[in-house]
């Protein structure tokens, strides 16, 4: 993409994770100069993060009939294919832009687990490779987080570990070997102390302080963890999940009316998950609005007719 100073502030947007300001310029500029590619493209990497899927496809469709050719449109493209679940119609667009830029790393990876997704493994062996070869630091972590989830706890923090090595400022290596010594170690302050490094080199990482807020109420400390996700809320002002965790923060905190404040905007921004729906029904027991918890206990039933805590919750 051309770096020109006219499109420097959509970027920067980007960059500070504010897709809604990075979505105005774009619509802005493209008013009058519809035509222009890395707009659209930028238009629908915005789109793409705002969680608006198909909006995000129609633009980036319209960027590829205006300039065919452009590997990196095909990769986001494929992308935001995979995120609707449609692995067999993002697998072509992916390799297409491998075939025209080879050293796209992460249009490997994107491939790879579309693969596996339809139930190609041996083609996804070979793009995971090509993915690590191109950037070994996060096939490291990759492997890492693989030790993790089958429980090799000492070969995951070996993992994590020798990537800071190399690197002391990867916040991505730092996030997992936080989630290593909260899960498995059970030492939240080592946990603590890597993701405040973390959010120091990079506050804008949503996924870091997303991960803190959870250790921090595990210590009680209740209000940093409302600060926390207060944080999270300023770089990500439209992800449902991050008020969700505020809201939860509130509720640990015995602030229930705030706790309900923000349950309800979790929930108008699409965090309708059972836990959500269930932690929103609590607070509103607790402050006595009965025939509105009973509603959310059903919510969260509808959505996970198994889940026996909301049950448990309604025979109260």
């Amino acid at each position: 993409m051309k770096k020109d100073k006219n499109i420097m502030p959509a970027l920067e947007a980007m960059r500070n994770n504010r897709p809604l300001r990075a979505e105005e310029i774009c619509r802005d500029h493209l008013l009058m100069n519809p035509n222009s590619v890395d707009y659209i493209r930028i238009l629908g990497q915005s789109l793409m993060k705002q969680g608006r899927l198909v909006e995000a496809e129609e633009q980036l469709r319209l960027g590829l009939k205006l300039k065919p050719q452009f590997p990196h449109l095909y990769e986001d493209l494929g992308s935001v294919l995979a995120l609707q679940h449609k692995y067999d119609e993002a697998i072509p667009f992916l390799k297409k832009a491998i075939r025209l830029e080879p050293e796209l790393s992460l249009a490997h990876k994107k491939l790879g687990q579309a693969l596996i997704a339809v139930g190609r493994g041996n083609e996804a062996d070979t793009q995971f490779q090509e993915f690590f070869e191109k950037d070994p630091e996060s096939g490291i972590i990759a492997i890492g987080v693989n030790h993790l989830k089958e429980k090799r706890k000492d070969d995951a923090i070996k993992a994590f570990k020798d990537v800071l090595r190399k690197n002391p400022d990867n916040v991505t290596a730092m996030r997992y070997l936080a989630i290593t010594y909260f899960r498995e170690e059970e030492n939240p302050s080592e946990a603590e102390a890597w993701l405040r490094r973390a959010t120091t080199i990079a506050p804008d990482y949503t996924a870091a302080w997303m991960t803190l807020g959870p250790v921090l109420i595990e210590m009680n400390k209740f209000l940093e963890a409302i600060d926390c996700y207060k944080e999270a809320i300023k770089i990500s002002p439209t992800n449902g999940n991050v008020w969700a965790a505020l809201a939860n923060a509130y509720a640990q905190a015995s602030y229930p009316e705030e706790s309900v404040t923000n349950f309800k905007k979790a929930i108008k921004l699409g965090a309708k998950t059972a836990n959500t729906h269930m932690g929103y029904a609590h607070v509103l027991k607790t402050i006595g609005k009965q025939d509105e918890a009973l509603k959310s206990y059903r919510a969260a039933i509808s959505t996970q007719p198994e889940f026996g805590e909301a049950y448990w919750s309604m025979a109260n």
